[in-house]
């Protein structure tokens, strides 16, 4: 909180109205990976075996490639229609989240599985 706190008053100063947004992230980025490496610490175990690497960058590879996606049908709607744009992006937003869990459905359902174990 603290850090959070002097951060904001520093990426404001910077980058102007968007440095607390700024800060916040880097805050909370910073407190998990102490939090994880503490963890790591504390149950003997690697930062791999606590933190999914591969997964994580699947997962980021993978939203990279659907927002490029959605970004696009977005751009085209809008020049093709007229149609309101916090609405479409609403639907879209909605569209984005059945087609990531539609294409994690098996991973997501195995991890669930072993939480309720």
């Amino acid at each position: 909180l603290v850090a959070n706190a002097i951060l904001n008053f520093i990426c404001y100063g910077i980058i102007g109205f968007e440095g607390p947004a700024v800060a916040t992230v880097l805050a909370t980025v910073a407190m998990i990976i102490y939090q994880l490496t503490f963890t790591c610490k504390i149950l003997g175990v690697s930062f791999g075996t606590i933190f999914p690497w591969k997964r994580a960058a699947f997962f980021l590879g993978e939203n990279a490639v659907l927002g490029v996606g959605f970004y696009s049908v977005h751009r085209l709607l809008l020049a093709a229609f007229s149609v309101n744009r916090e609405l479409l992006a609403v639907i879209l937003g909605g569209a984005w989240a059945v087609v990531f869990f539609a294409l994690n459905f098996r991973y997501l359902l195995k991890q669930w599985q072993i939480l309720n174990k």
